[in-house]
């Protein structure tokens, strides 16, 4: 009888343990599954934001280049009315004539800019301070329903998209708001 006591405590003590080492286990694996998963959900992340990051840089290389394309289409005397689309975030476009002397803007960077005769003649225009800019060939600009304002052009941003008017000048294009 004394045996089967002791074979029946060996037997519920095997028990206890082999159950503690098996939910330890099982928390083990629940550790390595919560660790994979974030892991998964970080790396989705990140690339979900690298995406939307390529696809505003495609955004803004697209705009430059359909800009430029428009500039050398026009010739002498042409004037055309072309609608860009304008990455993300920004409120208006701007142009200006580096041709001529520094005017005041709406824009105090755009004013430093052209004051110091930086060789960028298109501002895209997020913030008073969030500006980006770039050079377009062959191209001056002039705001024809503000006689003060000659030598630029701001076209505000409807619905991210802008209308421009591109008139032939020689060998420039005039960048204006289209009416």
């Amino acid at each position: 009888m004394r045996k089967r006591k002791k074979d029946y405590l060996f037997k519920a003590f095997r028990t206890l343990y082999t159950m503690k080492k098996s939910q330890i286990s099982q928390a083990f694996i629940y550790i390595l599954a919560i660790i994979v998963f974030s892991l998964v959900l970080l790396f989705g992340y990140k690339s979900i934001k690298g995406l939307i990051s390529q696809s505003e840089k495609v955004d803004y290389i697209h705009f430059k280049t359909k800009l430029e394309s428009t500039i050398k289409r026009v010739d002498y005397g042409d004037k055309i009315i072309e609608e860009f689309s304008v990455p993300k975030g920004y409120n208006e476009v701007c142009f200006i004539n580096l041709e001529e002397p520094a005017e005041t803007t709406t824009n105090a960077i755009i004013d430093d800019s052209w004051a110091s005769e930086v060789n960028a003649n298109v501002f895209l225009v997020a913030s008073n301070e969030d500006v980006e800019s770039f050079y377009a060939e062959k191209l001056i600009a002039a705001d024809k329903d503000d006689p003060e304002n000659i030598h630029f052009a701001c076209v505000p941003v409807v619905q991210g998209r802008i209308r421009a008017s591109f008139e032939g000048m020689g060998k420039y294009a005039q960048a204006s708001q289209a009416p």
